[in-house]
């Protein structure tokens, strides 16, 4: 077990990495209004980071990475890398493949 909390009313796509400690959130209003409930949707092939927090109703696109730490608390576009606190984007999957000399993404 890593740690990581998935909570409900989460949907995860094929092939995602989770780290140990990731936490997944479903309701900004502390249980007063149980129909409010929405986890994150974690798209196909998505990286996430050790320790990173997903808010509710958040949509993470295909391919992207969530660094370490991060708090995911807006929508992130396909393909793309986010870290810090609020995460945002530092740069596309492209540069950071290009950056790291990996130099092919299988998209299958």
């Amino acid at each position: 077990m890593n740690n990581a909390h998935i909570t409900g009313n989460s949907l995860i796509g094929n092939n995602v990495f989770i780290s140990a400690g990731v936490v997944t959130v479903n309701d900004n209003l502390f249980a007063i209004k149980e129909e409010e409930f929405k986890g994150p949707i974690i798209k196909d092939h998505v990286k996430v980071g050790a320790n990173a927090v997903i808010l509710p109703g958040i949509t993470i696109g295909e391919y992207s990475i969530v660094g370490a730490g991060a708090v995911v608390t807006k929508d992130i576009p396909p393909k793309s890398v986010v870290y810090g606190v609020p995460a945002k984007i530092v740069e596309t999957l492209e540069s950071w493949l290009k950056r790291h000399g990996i130099s092919i993404i299988n998209e299958n």
